[in-house]
């Protein structure tokens, strides 16, 4: 299952960091892409358990992402 929702070892990584925080939350993973080139990009896509995900719930949970991430310094590169 994890390799359908992260397929690279740093994807992997990512989503064993993030999925205690995001299940916390009533939310699940759905995919994990992540893009290192010139500008690295992150992409977490989620989706709620019970009901719709709202943009307030979207832009706290990125805040919280960004956090976690810059803490735990997985990703070396600015994305």
């Amino acid at each position: 299952m994890l390799d359908l929702i992260a397929n690279t070892e740093i994807e992997k990584a990512i989503y064993k960091l993030l999925n205690p925080l995001i299940c916390d939350k009533g939310l699940v993973i759905v995919k994990i892409k992540f893009q290192s080139a010139k500008k690295s990009k992150l992409l977490v896509f989620l989706d709620k358990i019970d009901g719709k995900i709202t943009v307030d719930e979207c832009a706290d949970i990125s805040l919280e992402i960004n956090s976690l991430l810059d803490i735990e310094n997985i990703i070396l590169d600015p994305f």
